[in-house]
């Protein structure tokens, strides 16, 4: 089983210390009915030995049974949070190009419901220990009573593992089935959220998503699941059915085959009711433990898949820090290719050869798809060139300093996420002077900063805009990037921008790359690129 592998890979001892106990819980309960039907047996009032012994086997009983499972629930919940960091910190070294192309839904569904089906089927496990250790106890009790007995149930036994194990591998299949539509089902959950104005303003756009993705995703998810556990619980079903066919044939068949008095009889009928409770509650387990380990399956090929596309290093290099000195920044015959929203094939941006100096501001133009965006993560180090050499100073950057060499810059995506926290640590009286700037952008009645702490992200989207270019502002990098920072802002918003904060990041010897359509600032650049299908224009 994947999910013992993987709780023992992760602690063994204290797994072992958890199964032992659950496996003493079990010898526990299979003693006690084996008491029980010691003292059906006797003539008289039981000796006081036996009572002892009984209260006793109830303490070892109670101890076992919730220390088992509390001592896995901790281990459980350890894993599950070491499971999960590590996923996150694999999504932080992947390439970003990789993490697109896997998509959101994907990912935020791994962190959450695959973590959380592992985790309650992990505080499971003493159950199956304690009801595999009651069934073996008391079929070895069975045997010493009766060896015809143990064999005509160990048979039936067979014969329901048999039985039970065809419908439930097809049930599995269809749990993995609505595990893989789950991630379509997350998009469309994610676009119901984040499109929802466009959804509330087209009402035939509304319908066909309702109707034709998300419906259909959540049925498709429904229609899966529904028929795994349809089979899990007929199987189940099916099982207990079994054991009663084989609780009359020993009432109603055994005395014709075998000469047995009332009180033997009872006794057997009493054991083989108790077994019935561990082995029902091992056949309730097996679709959880089912669910569980399709959603490990994922996340361990999720993971390994993030580790194996990990290319990149997390060290530092000290010729690329956030507060190098620079002289130049050179793109040699750079090319990257990635498929094209509205084409079949892929989309070459470049090769592309360009120079950035300190104390430059470079406009960006072109039209829509052009590539600039993909330019910008480009240059930024987010994107691996496929083709060509970045350089810094002269030096190449490779997988072993891009990590470093990300350092260098702040940027203002057009899909920018805004952060609560600001991390300055070379700004000296950072919420003073954020507090100054915030109201320069007329941000100081909606937002405070204290302790590097933004009060509030819930603005809007303009605002939210002013927000991100004040903390990249605050960030004080050698080079910044602005991603049509402009589009939605007002006249005035934009000559503040252009007029203002683009002249004090070129006094100050700041690198700038501004994407940008606004042909009327066009005169504050240094320089103009124009870039058309992937490639850049002759000035």
């Amino acid at each position: 089983m994947k999910l013992l592998r993987f709780l023992w890979r992760h602690s063994k001892s204290i797994a072992l210390l958890a199964v032992l106990a659950g496996i003493l819980s079990g010898l526990s309960s299979a003693s006690l009915i084996a008491l029980v039907h010691n003292a059906l047996g006797q003539a008289s009032f039981p000796p006081r030995k036996l009572i002892l012994l009984y209260v006793l086997l109830c303490l070892l009983l109670l101890f076992t049974r919730v220390g088992s499972q509390v001592v896995l629930l901790r281990l459980s919940q350890e894993t599950i949070l070491t499971l999960r960091l590590q996923l996150c910190a694999n999504i932080l070294s992947a390439p970003l190009r990789r993490l697109e192309e896997m998509g959101t839904a994907r990912l935020f569904a791994a962190l959450t419901t695959d973590a959380t089906t592992i985790s309650n089927a992990l505080i499971n496990i003493p159950l199956i220990c304690i009801s595999l250790t009651t069934i073996i106890c008391c079929l070895l009790y069975i045997g010493w009573l009766s060896p015809f007995l143990l064999l005509t149930l160990v048979g039936f036994m067979a014969l329901g593992i048999l039985s039970y194990r065809l419908p439930t591998s097809r049930a599995f299949h269809l749990l993995r089935l609505a595990r893989e539509e789950s991630d379509l089902m997350f998009g469309h959950f994610r676009a119901l959220i984040d499109g929802n104005k466009e959804l509330k303003l087209h009402r035939v756009r509304r319908a066909e998503f309702y109707q034709h993705d998300l419906s259909r995703s959540a049925a498709t998810v429904k229609r899966y699941h529904l028929a795994g556990m349809t089979r899990y619980i007929a199987a189940e079903g099916w099982g207990k059915v079994l054991y009663f066919i084989y609780l009359g044939l020993l009432l109603f068949g055994l005395p014709l085959l075998l000469q047995i008095d009332g009180p033997t009889l009872t006794g057997y009928v009493l054991i083989i009711l108790y077994i019935m409770g561990p082995i029902g509650g091992l056949l309730n387990l097996l679709p959880a433990l089912g669910q569980s380990e399709v959603a490990l399956e994922k996340l361990e090929h999720l993971g390994l898949t993030l580790s194996q596309e990990n290319a990149e290093s997390n060290g530092h290099d000290t010729q690329a820090d956030s507060q190098a000195i620079w002289e130049q920044l050179e793109l040699e015959n750079v090319t990257h290719a990635y498929r094209h929203e509205q084409a079949h094939s892929n989309f070459i941006l470049g090769p592309l050869s360009l120079t950035f100096r300190p104390g430059e501001v470079v406009f960006l133009t072109g039209g829509n798809g052009s590539g600039k965006s993909t330019f910008a993560k480009l240059l930024t180090g987010l994107y691996i060139p496929e083709t060509g050499k970045i350089r810094l100073d002269g030096k190449s950057i490779t997988d072993d300093n891009r990590e470093a060499y990300r350092q260098l810059f702040s940027a203002v995506f057009s899909d920018f996420y805004l952060f609560e926290r600001i991390r300055s640590p070379n700004v000296p009286h950072l919420d003073a002077l954020g507090q100054e700037y915030l109201s320069q952008l007329q941000l100081d009645h909606e937002v405070r900063i204290e302790k590097g702490l933004l009060s509030t992200t819930a603005l809007s989207q303009g605002q939210r805009k002013r927000l991100a270019l004040l903390t990249a502002y605050l960030e004080d990098r050698p080079f910044y990037v602005f991603d049509e920072w402009a589009a939605d802002q007002d006249p005035l918003f934009k000559r503040i921008f252009y007029t203002q904060i683009l002249r004090e990041l070129k006094a100050r010897n700041k690198a700038v790359l501004v994407i940008s359509h606004d042909d009327r600032y066009y005169h504050v650049a240094d320089r103009i690129i124009k870039m058309e299908f992937g490639r850049c224009l002759p000035s």
